[in-house]
């Protein structure tokens, strides 16, 4: 490990340092998902990126971004890994904060990403719609739009960057929205 690396997680930098010394840096809590994303990319022979949460010997908590690839020898045996780890502990408290005060809003908030696929909505959308947010996750925004409506989303969406500013969805009118059980419903 570089000495970068040995201060982001907290190890001295001429201390010895094994697997299982790293193991222990991750909280329990994420060490079984880590070792399985680790463990696939060796059996797959390719890549693996993965966050998760390590905490230091004065107790300091940070989230790390990993990006690593398993180095096979000359026998094709795992040799070693070699990997990328950064700390995302501010993007990762930003991220929260914004999921609370989402949750916090009375009005439905449904955050998409570029390609229109769902990837945030609050307790008020799941009361609107009738869906779990578990259901909405990764679903295409036009799941949430009437059929005579989601047609011009995608158009919407492609213009959104060039025009970007933050609007309510029924700025300068109604909002139609499709619950789960296929029933459409205006909102103003």
């Amino acid at each position: 490990m570089s000495d970068k690396g040995r201060k982001l997680f907290g190890f001295e930098p001429e201390s010895p340092l094994t697997y299982d010394l790293f193991r222990d840096r991750v909280l329990p809590e994420d060490r079984a998902r880590l070792q399985s994303i680790v463990e696939r990319a060796i059996q797959t022979k390719s890549g693996y990126e993965a966050e998760y949460r390590i905490q230091l010997p004065d107790g300091t908590l940070r989230w790390i971004s990993a990006r690593g690839q398993c180095v096979f020898d000359e026998k094709d045996s795992p040799n070693r890994l070699v990997a990328i780890s950064m700390d995302v502990t501010e993007r990762k408290q930003a991220e929260q904060l914004f999921e609370l005060a989402a949750e916090a809003s009375p009005s439905g908030i449904v955050l998409a990403d570029a390609d229109g696929r769902i990837v945030l909505v609050n307790t008020q959308v799941e009361k609107l719609f009738g869906y779990r947010r578990d259901e909405l996750v990764g679903r295409p925004f036009e799941a949430l739009v009437p059929e005579r409506f989601a047609a011009q989303d995608p158009f919407h969406r492609k213009q959104f960057p060039a025009h970007a500013e933050t609007r309510p969805m029924a700025a300068g009118g109604d909002f139609f929205g499709l619950s789960k059980e296929g029933m459409s419903f205006q909102s103003r």
